[in-house]
């Protein structure tokens, strides 16, 4: 029994308390078999590997706190995943203003005027030819990471038709025939 990739850490234990009721016949270090049926990543799996547990009650009770940690980060990046990606679209779904161009972020949403980043260094700098200097080197570097992002998201859509386009998998642990069994000589 092996815990999925993306399987929460609460179904596994779960799932794992349940095979060991239904198999009294489990030796009493069966917490070797709950740390190897762990994903391979799991930071459970790193601390029963540092710290063994004497039981595998112990295994169980010291899982209950690495789900409840698993479950609040879940909830907290629900309460505060706006990332930036998300921003982007909202901000690029307000509407274009064709009589808007700003030259050092190549968008219609302001004019080079109304920006704020230029504003900026304006006022920290002053309107001095070294401003200007540092004006048009931003400009290129908004360029060259405009379209560095266009290029990340060309790259990771081909990635993404490589994988939908990718043979199956390999089959799973539990899919494949047991190992042959050592003849005693």
């Amino acid at each position: 029994m092996a815990q999925g990739k993306d399987e929460s850490l609460r179904k596994f234990v779960e799932r794992f308390k349940t095979a060991a009721a239904e198999h009294s016949d489990i030796p009493d270090d069966g917490n070797q078999a709950f740390e190897n049926g762990l994903w391979f990543e799991s930071k459970l799996k790193e601390s029963l590997m540092l710290d063994e547990p004497a039981t595998l009650q112990d295994a169980l009770h010291r899982s209950q706190k690495y789900v409840c940690v698993e479950e609040s980060k879940a909830h907290h990046s629900k309460i505060h995943g706006m990332t930036k990606d998300r921003l982007a679209c909202i901000i690029s779904s307000r509407g274009s203003d064709e009589s808007k161009w700003c030259k050092l972020h190549g968008r219609t949403d302001h004019t080079t005027e109304e920006c704020r980043r230029i504003n900026s260094m304006i006022l920290e700098y002053g309107n001095t030819p070294q401003s200007q200097m540092m004006l048009n080197a931003a400009t290129k570097i908004d360029e060259l990471q405009t379209s560095a992002k266009v290029e990340i998201r060309r790259a990771k859509i081909e990635d993404d038709d490589a994988e939908k386009n990718a043979p199956a998998s390999l089959p799973h642990q539990d899919d494949l025939p047991p190992p042959p069994k050592r003849q005693v000589r």
